[in-house]
């Protein structure tokens, strides 16, 4: 699956501002948030691949 632009930011304000909710002020300029996004069929859950 990929997200649009928009969504991606949204998921970066939303974790960084979870992390610093749960870990304090002093962890936002630390936090880093990584979307790798896979095509469907190169990864897999229970030894089955997965496609979206």
């Amino acid at each position: 699956m990929s997200f649009p632009n928009e969504r991606k930011a949204e998921l970066i304000e939303k974790v960084t501002e979870a992390t610093v909710q749960v870990a304090g002020e002093a962890m936002r300029d630390v936090t880093w948030v990584v979307i790798d996004e896979l095509k469907a069929g190169t990864w897999a859950i229970g030894g089955k691949p997965v496609s979206l």
